[in-house]
């Protein structure tokens, strides 16, 4: 399988409103910044401090499969939690375009971020997810990321479970 992240803003984007379409269609609640509508560079930026060099889409076999953001973690959850992430690589609005549903490829997916976080010298991954979303909880402790804190959202109220892999140890 040959699996490639390409910076694409526009495409990550279209990919991302996609996914938030699917969640909406199969009952999945979607917090506003998952709404199509607030899918778009402004608000990432607002949000997450990503800029257009910021968004991925990754590519198997020729195929965009997905999409997210990366940036550096520092400030990515400000300060709702007691971390600083100084060297740690943020994974946010990770999503599988349609017909790569299945954690077969998230995995490939994300083995992929993995690479690139330990290619810019970063000591570990982190992302959050929604603790209404077992499933995804689940995938990523697959994974091997370990649930680190959580924390309620002031937008929607919803807990968030926040996720780290270690790029040195594996933990």
């Amino acid at each position: 399988m040959d699996v490639k992240l390409v910076n694409d803003r526009d495409l990550a984007l279209d990919i991302m409103r996609q996914a938030s379409r699917w969640m909406s269609a199969k009952g999945i609640p979607v917090m506003d910044s998952w709404r199509p509508e607030n899918l778009n560079a402004r608000a990432m930026l607002e949000n997450y401090g990503a800029t257009d060099r910021d968004f991925y889409v990754c590519y198997i076999d020729g195929v965009p499969a997905g999409a997210r953001i990366l940036v550096n973690a520092k400030g990515a959850y400000r300060g709702m939690l007691p971390y600083d992430f100084e060297n740690s690589l943020y994974t946010g609005k990770g999503c599988v375009a349609d017909g790569f549903h299945g954690g077969k490829y998230s995995k490939v997916m994300m083995d992929a971020v993995k690479d690139k976080a330990r290619a810019g010298g970063y000591d570990s991954v982190v992302l959050d997810t929604g603790a209404h979303q077992p499933k995804l909880c689940a995938l990523f402790e697959s994974m091997g990321f370990k649930k680190i804190d959580s924390f309620v959202a002031d937008d929607d109220g919803l807990e968030w479970r926040v996720y780290e892999y270690g790029l040195k140890d594996g933990k």
